[in-house]
């Protein structure tokens, strides 16, 4: 039987860790070797991890991040969806869809929300927006140092929850801001 259960950093079984870790390195090929032995985000994010297993094995997980952004004089908080992976002998089988839906659900629950971030391809666009995200091309996020922050060329899709953050999405809109060192 699957499950998705939820994990914060000290609660991640290292068995899933590892799983993860993997999915990065093998499937997108990312660097992780510099890193084996530290979490799998900064404890600043916040990271909630969504795993739908079978016993020990990962089919399928999410995580949620959050952290603050100053925009305009206003501070927002910031959540996000990322590190979202189906193993690729598992997909079509619609574990990807359970774990976005319950981490999207998540995000949208929390009463301190203002704003929702993800970064995917275009692609999965349709996939993303029947569970509430919305590409929207005019936003512009920098990243890099904070005193030459460079436009981060993603694809993006937000989800603006709080009255604050709807009142201010046009402003979001039209002036480019700035996320971090890097996004998620």
């Amino acid at each position: 039987m699957t499950i998705i259960q939820t994990y914060t950093t000290e609660t991640l079984p290292v068995h899933f860790k590892w799983q993860m870790r993997d999915f990065a390195r093998i499937v997108w090929n990312a660097d992780v070797t510099q890193k084996m032995d530290s979490a799998l985000h900064p404890a600043t994010w916040h990271p909630t991890y969504f795993i739908l297993s079978y016993r020990e094995l990962v089919l399928s997980s999410a995580t949620v991040l959050w952290k603050t952004i100053d925009f305009q004089g206003q501070v927002f908080k910031v959540y996000g969806l990322g590190m979202v992976m189906t193993y690729p002998s598992h997909r079509k089988q619609g574990y990807g869809r359970q774990v976005v839906q319950a981490a999207t659900q998540y995000i949208q629950e929390q009463v301190d929300v203002d704003i929702a971030l993800l970064q995917t391809a275009p692609h999965l666009e349709k996939f993303y927006a029947e569970h509430g995200w919305e590409h929207i091309p005019s936003i512009k996020i920098l990243s890099g140092a904070l005193d030459n922050p460079i436009e981060d060329d993603g694809w993006f899709m937000l989800m603006f929850l709080s009255d604050d953050a709807k009142q201010h999405q046009s402003l979001f809109e039209k002036e480019p801001f700035y996320f971090d060192k890097k996004i998620w």
